[in-house]
């Protein structure tokens, strides 16, 4: 349905670009052309661009036509793929968690001395411990922290000479204490089992394996 504006609109369009002057001209009176012609329309530079594209009375009136839209191409996954991919995530291990049964095993270059046969001073008793314990800190540190509970950890000690059951147990207590802090739950949690063995071996050092049930 065609556009029937009176000639005082027609005059607005031409003044505010909405419509060239040339196209409306034959509709307009000769006094509205008188009009719009002082006002410098009719002229080169009393033209204003019209818009890209409009219709009076159903005609196009712009000298181009709109342009076509561009359309982009997007890669949406299906929902199988999205599917299969939030399997692989989920199936992936966690840094800090780990399935059942696994077992974690490492050997420390570190010598355990039968403190209850050595005797002597306390600060040499602490100094020990200390080194001890920062030794074995440096070997954790390098390590995975992917332990569940419950755990069995079992200590094997190397060297030359056997200790005494008792003596055996309270020479790794630094390294159990150490371990125990390593992993975030204390050692008299009852989900520990530990279990301590002994090998005969010209060099000294520890052997550490964990077991998660």
């Amino acid at each position: 349905m065609g556009l029937h504006p009176s000639e005082e609109q027609l005059e607005k369009w031409v003044e505010n670009g909405i419509v060239q002057y040339a196209d409306v001209r034959p509709l307009l009176s000769a006094d509205a052309r008188s009009r719009l012609e002082a006002k410098g329309f009719g002229t080169s530079e009393g033209s204003k661009p019209a818009p890209l594209y409009g219709y009076f009375n159903s005609t196009p009136i712009a000298s181009e036509p709109l342009k076509k839209p561009e359309y982009f191409e997007v890669d949406v996954p299906s929902f199988s793929e999205t599917q299969e991919r939030r399997k692989k995530k989920a199936a992936k291990p966690k840094p800090d968690d780990c399935r059942n049964g696994f077992i974690l095993e490492f050997d420390a270059p570190i010598r355990i001395r039968s403190e209850a046969n050595i005797g002597g001073e306390l600060r040499a008793f602490l100094r020990r411990k200390k080194a001890i314990e920062t030794k074995f800190q440096e070997v954790l540190d390098k390590l995975p922290r992917i332990i569940t509970m419950p755990c069995v950890v079992t200590f094997t000690r190397f060297g030359p000479q056997k200790f005494d059951d008792d003596n055996l147990a309270y020479a790794f207590k630094c390294v159990r204490d150490t371990l125990a802090d390593w992993i975030g739950v204390d050692d008299g949690d009852p989900r520990y089992k530990w279990r301590y063995r002994e090998k005969q071996s010209r060099e000294y050092m520890i052997r550490v394996r964990i077991h998660c049930l």
